[in-house]
Formats: structure tokens, C-alpha cells, sequence
């Protein structure tokens, strides 16, 4: 993935498979960054809003919980997906 975004840093698929590896790793601020950097490569990709809501309301980390933020990319992404 890294290679990936190497050659060429606007793949959001592989912020997003990146940010799935971190956060199976528990580092969950480096997940967050993932999903955010993908949505800055692609703001219409409802998986990485889902991904973002979903690690935002279920963390672990009491730190990385943010409720409105969570609601706030679900919301986008049932509107995304339809």
C-alpha cells in the first residue's frame, strides 16, 4: 500500500486499506488520518465515511470516540449509497 501511494498519493482505496490495517494494529489516530486522507482524495467514497463513522462511534479508545463526527459521515454515507 505504501508503494502504492507512492506512485500515486490520490488512490483512496489504498488510504482506506491502510487505515484498515492500522486500526487492526490499534492505532487508531493513524487509522482516523487514513480514512480522512482518503475522503480528501475522494469526499464521495461512502465506504471510507462508513469506515470513519464506524471507528468514530466503536473505538476503543475513549480518545478517538466523537459521536456528532460519527453521525455526521453515517449520515453521508446512507446519502452516498442510497
Amino acid at each position: 500500500l505504501d508503494a502504492a501511494l507512492a506512485g500515486d498519493p490520490t488512490l483512496a482505496l489504498a488510504h482506506n486499506l491502510r487505515a484498515a490495517v492500522f486500526y487492526r494494529r490499534g492505532e487508531y489516530p493513524e487509522a482516523v488520518a487514513g480514512h480522512r486522507r482518503a475522503l480528501a482524495c475522494d469526499d464521495a467514497d461512502a465506504g471510507a465515511h462508513n469506515h470513519l463513522a464506524w471507528i468514530r462511534a466503536a473505538c476503543p479508545d475513549d480518545a478517538i470516540r466523537d459521536g456528532a463526527d460519527a453521525i455526521a459521515h453515517a449520515t453521508k454515507a446512507c446519502e452516498l449509497s442510497g
